[in-house]
């Protein structure tokens, strides 16, 4: 989810999500881990472990994480970081031909590595 699906009433309080480009069954995990990807980020490459925590904590206020959820949302980060670089690699071969592009010079293929050589934002996902 980022922040272009989101409306806002003149007070800037949420009024209503509107995302349906990617609607289809799944464990609930892949609703949360795009929205720390997209709202948690840091100017660099990485997660700013408070914001996770504040968005974690109120997901869990609305729908608490089972403990297998727990301990499965760092993974479901990567894979969605994951699946976001695959998507921009394969919608982008055309460029990739000569040989010009790398995996991190798309966003999401750079936060997949930079979040994957350093693990330490995964302590935020656990904290209470």
């Amino acid at each position: 989810m980022h922040p272009g699906i989101v409306l806002v009433d003149a007070e800037g309080t949420v009024a209503a999500v509107l995302d349906f480009d990617d609607a289809h069954q799944a464990p609930l995990l892949f609703d949360l881990a795009p929205i720390i990807c997209q709202w948690c980020r840091t100017k660099g490459s990485g997660l700013d472990p408070d914001a996770v925590r504040a968005v974690v904590a109120a997901y869990n206020r609305v729908r608490p994480l089972a403990e297998a959820e727990k301990a499965a949302l760092a993974a479901a980060v990567l894979v969605d970081r994951a699946a976001q670089a695959s998507g921009y690699l394969t919608g982008n071969e055309h460029h990739m031909l000569g040989g010009t592009r790398a995996v991190s010079d798309c966003g999401s293929g750079a936060e997949l590595l930079f979040l994957t050589e350093n693990p330490a934002w995964r302590a935020a996902l656990t904290a209470p």
